[in-house]
């Protein structure tokens, strides 16, 4: 029997993957509309081949959450370094803190263990590692200024970003009001 919350007579169902469950069909999954699509490209994928291995160790999916924040500050640690190796690498370790981001809930899907704290702790974890990423970016242009005849290609991009920002929440409003239990949230 699902829980469900006091607030509606909706059931509240596990909705941390954003792989197809058998009670509803994919396309009606917020998360599948709005998760990272490189998520069920390939990061499951190799997530599910990862677990494989990781069931035959006493690897927890707490300790695989705790590994993302670190890998994420090496990863902003060296984007801070003007070079393209710096960065690439980078960006590497930042791809494999999101592949261990999808390791972490199948893990726990897989021992059986998916509860609210491993959730939370996941949540934080990705958390911290955005602010990694975004406090990095951030010194990085503060230490690399940008030259100023190539400020008009930053200021369109932010107004472009700004422009798709609007326009994603605006759709996502859309969508939401085809989903009764989102709608009524």
């Amino acid at each position: 029997m699902a829980a469900t919350s006091p607030h509606t007579s909706w059931p509240l169902t596990d909705e941390g993957s954003s792989l197809p469950s058998p009670t509803q069909p994919a396309a009606t999954r917020w998360k599948d509309r709005l998760g990272d699509p490189l998520n069920r490209l390939y990061r499951y994928a190799l997530a599910r081949l990862l677990v494989r291995g990781l069931l035959k160790t006493r690897v927890t999916p707490s300790l695989v959450t705790a590994v993302q924040p670190v890998l994420a500050a090496v990863a902003g640690y060296l984007a801070t370094f003007g070079d393209a190796r710096h960065l690439l690498i980078a960006a590497a370790l930042f791809e494999a803190r999101a592949i261990l981001g999808c390791v972490d809930g199948a893990l726990a899907r897989s021992l059986g263990a998916v509860t609210a704290e491993g959730r939370a702790e996941r949540a934080g974890a990705c958390g911290i590692s955005a602010a990694f990423l975004y406090a990095s970016i951030a010194w990085h242009v503060h230490l690399h200024a940008v030259p100023v005849s190539a400020l008009g290609a930053y200021v369109s991009a932010g107004v472009a970003g700004v422009v798709w920002m609007a326009s994603a929440m605006a759709l996502g409003g859309w969508l939401f009001a085809g989903s009764p239990k989102l709608a009524t949230a």
